[in-house]
């Protein structure tokens, strides 16, 4: 019981990682494709 759970909890928290780092390329992308005004 307490092994499936940790395998749980490790199993959110990677796939929490992954979306984060999903969202950090997003916005590198965005802010490159971004035309500098300035």
């Amino acid at each position: 019981m307490i092994d499936q759970f940790q395998e749980r909890i490790m199993m959110i928290l990677q796939s929490k990682q992954r979306i984060q780092g999903i969202r950090a390329k997003m916005v590198i992308i965005q802010y490159k494709s971004k035309p500098t005004s300035g």
